[in-house]
């Protein structure tokens, strides 16, 4: 049964600001312990809905691309890897079309400030006392909130030395025991240069805040921005916001470095709440200042993290706005991209529709900066994202700046004693972790997706959802001195996870029975190595996808069989060795199983790249294997490489069954009708050509039905290389010139 519901609730009309909307999981329980403690905090209500299978929609269609960059005088990047996983009982679908709802909605009321609050109606310039607070409107007792009106600049000073000198001040920190309402603006003074409150340096000052509810509207701001210069520009000061309740932020964070001959440094953006929600709708960035004869600066991190104070809380983050910490552009270097993350912390969804960007900053007579990595983590809830993601290394004349990982994570905990339901990753929206262009290329990122339980959860209702992916693109960077290869493999799972059946008749959940979801894939793989005009191409990389056959296999009675799970692609899968004017690179391998119905339609390419004065790359082994059910309908091509003048490539082989093989289809009833080709290499002036493979078709119930021609010919030379074998059960084919047509 599907629950969709929505709470609201009006509140001031002036103080109301509406947002998009967020789907997240419908769990009775935990929700009436957040309304009832929301509306006696009269503060904070979301609205909730539960998005069924996902809230997929009509959208565009996209790419997650993960290359490496490529090398202008030396070598290119290494190509990156997608790595996705679910351990949930439920399904793994990468759609070609389709967009996630990951929208949410906020209302902005003003906060309880308690008795004796702080009131900012005009410029104000204050230092915190020793204990870390600011006198209330009485002027005479401590502020128990703070109110920033609209057009109001409160100018925080320093009053902590963190340097370690013991005569400067870096930091203000300031305690509140009731809320802050930021319809103004607060500034960061400047970090001491010699002597205390000198306030001498170009370096925006850290700010600290605790409270117990932040709320901020689309008229505030936060500044901590370092300033400008001639010479060494200054660096960001940090912002940290600490609730203990919630934390909704609608003001634009600016804690950027400077820019100058040397750009400084991003400080950071921290919003925390203890027990609640942490809701950001403003704009963050804490990128590094460029530079116009050094390093540009760093960037400083940036987190909205909800539900962080323990095991009892309940909450957790929400992102529409654009969220940037980039590296600043400089001469000799490009600064370094840093951290966002989003994340439920302990017992929280996560959703985001903004932009975010960890890039690495450009050098335009250097190496470029290495990205940030960008982490979304819900924990015991749904994880929805649609906004870009964008992790790319900078560009430079020397080399090219490293990508890094883009990572989305839920995990549950016993997520069957909550209802199970309204969990799961849905995703959307471009992503980018290319390395980038020099005269070395970059390496590239990787994309990390992982769902995993531990415990007990219901089968279905946890699924993972990538919407509107035509590919993903971990293709290595083309080089001069060496084209790079594809380093770490990608791979495509689904593992088993516990239901939690009451199977031993005790009266409580467990021992459970293992259940695995099925895997459906339509976008295309492209994980190629890359070319070289004057040297080695580079490998192909590995692709696996599968799920994990029940324990015990079929005659075991806490096993589900799950008959109706399936694994199907329609994607083209290329995985081909990058060409070279030495030696060509290999092919890498696909290994594709599942127990019951394995489907592929799409092209499935492993050859070899050509070489030139040296050997052409081998082809790739292929493996599509099911215990029942295994029907591959498109092209399969594992051929060697052809080579100017060194030897052509032969496909790789494999053992299986203790039988060697090159490309295998098998299943108790199996299809085959896109044809095959396992050629060896030609060569031109080379000693020989290369020795065509081995392919073996198997139904171990049922004759296989085949169709379309299967090659396996011997590369051409003065040499000619030896022609392999095609095996249908068992049968060697009779070949005509290598092949053989049905």
């Amino acid at each position: 049964m599907s629950l969709n519901r929505t709470t609201s609730r009006t509140t001031e009309t002036q103080d109301r600001v509406s947002f998009v909307q967020l789907v997240v999981p419908w769990r009775p329980a935990r929700f009436l312990v957040r309304i009832l403690i929301a509306l006696a905090a009269a503060f904070l209500i979301p609205a909730c809905k539960r998005g069924g299978s996902g809230s997929v929609t009509a959208g565009p269609s996209l790419a997650a691309l993960f290359r490496g960059g490529t090398g202008s005088t030396g070598s290119g990047g290494g190509g990156g890897s997608v790595q996705i996983t679910g351990q949930t009982a439920s399904d793994v679908s990468i759609l070609r079309e389709g967009s996630i709802d990951a929208s949410f909605a906020v209302s902005i009321v003003k906060p309880v400030l308690g008795a004796n609050p702080r009131t900012i109606s005009i410029n104000t310039s204050l230092q915190p006392t020793v204990g870390n607070q600011i006198l209330g409107d009485d002027n005479l007792t401590a502020a128990t909130g703070l109110w920033v009106r609209p057009g109001a600049t409160l100018t925080l000073r320093p009053s902590l030395d963190t340097a370690g000198t013991a005569v400067t001040l870096e930091q203000a920190t300031v305690i509140f025991t009731s809320g802050i309402y930021l319809e103004g603006t607060i500034r960061a003074g400047r970090k001491d240069a010699v002597t205390s409150g000198d306030g001498a340096t170009l370096n925006g000052a850290d700010l600290l805040l605790t409270c117990n509810n932040f709320v901020s509207r689309s008229t505030g701001s936060v500044d901590t921005s370092g300033d400008d210069s001639a010479g060494a520009a200054g660096s960001g000061g940090f912002f940290n916001v600490t609730s203990t309740l919630s934390i909704v932020n609608a003001a634009a964070i600016d804690s950027t470095g400077g820019a100058g001959a040397t750009g400084g440094n991003g400080g950071g953006a921290l919003l925390q709440s203890a027990s609640f929600g942490a809701y950001n709708t403003g704009a963050i960035t804490t990128s590094g200042g460029a530079a116009t004869a050094g390093s540009g600066g760093s960037a400083g991190l940036i987190l909205v993290a909800g539900s962080a104070g323990g095991p009892n809380s309940y909450g957790g983050g929400f992102n529409s706005g654009a969220l940037t910490a980039k590296g600043g552009s400089g001469t000799t270097f490009g600064g370094a991209g840093n951290l966002i993350q989003i994340t439920g912390a302990v017992q929280g969804a996560a959703a985001n529709t903004g932009n975010l960007d960890t890039s690495g900053g450009d050098a335009s007579a250097g190496t470029g900066g290495g990205a940030g990595l960008i982490f979304i983590i819900a924990a015991g809830a749904s994880l929805r994202t649609s906004g870009s993601l964008t992790g790319n290394g900078g560009a430079g004349t020397v080399g090219g700046g490293n990508a890094s990982i883009i990572f989305l994570q839920a995990t549950y905990t016993d997520a069957i004693f909550f209802g199970g339901i309204g969990g799961g990753i849905f995703c959307s929206g471009s992503i980018s972790g290319n390395g980038g262009n020099g005269g070395n290329g970059g390496t590239a990122g990787a994309f990390i997706v992982s769902a995993a339980c531990t415990g007990f959860i219901n089968p279905g209702t946890n699924p993972i959802v990538l919407a509107g992916y035509s590919r993903f693109d971990c293709t290595g960077g083309d080089g001069v001195t060496s084209g790079a290869g594809v380093p770490t493999p990608s791979f495509l799972s689904n593992l088993q996870a516990n239901d939690g059946t009451d199977t031993d008749g005790d009266g409580t959940p467990g021992p459970g029975l293992m259940y695995v979801g099925s895997i459906e894939t339509q976008a295309d793989w492209i994980l190629k190595g890359g070319a070289a005009t004057a040297g080695n191409g580079g490998t192909g990389g590995n692709l696996t996808i599968q799920t994990q056959p029940p324990a015990g296999g079929f005659e075991n009675s806490t096993v589900i069989p799950n008959f109706d799970r399936s694994l199907r692609n329609s994607g083209a899968i290329n995985l081909a060795g990058g060409a070279g004017t030495t030696t060509g690179g290999d092919g890498g391998a696909l290994f594709m199983f599942e127990q019951y119905t394995l489907s592929s339609s799409g092209s499935i390419t492993t050859s070899g790249g050509n070489g030139g004065t040296g050997a052409g790359g081998a082809g790739g082994a292929i493996e599509l294997i099911s215990n029942d059910v295994c029907s591959n309908t498109g092209p399969l091509a594992q051929n060697g490489g052809a080579s100017a003048s060194g030897m052509g490539g032969t496909p790789a082989v494999f053992v299986f069954g203790g039988q060697t093989y090159s490309l295998l289809v098998i299943g108790r009833t199996t299809t085959c009708t896109g044809g095959a080709t396992a050629n060896g290499g030609d060569t031109g002036s080379g000693p020989a050509g290369g020795a065509g493979g081995i392919i073996n078709i198997v139904g171990t119930e049922n004759s296989p039905s085949v169709s379309g021609t299967f090659s396996v010919k011997g590369g051409t030379s003065v040499i000619p290389g030896a022609t392999g074998t095609v095996t249908i059960n068992g049968v060697n084919l009779f070949l005509t010139n290598g092949a053989v047509s049905f």
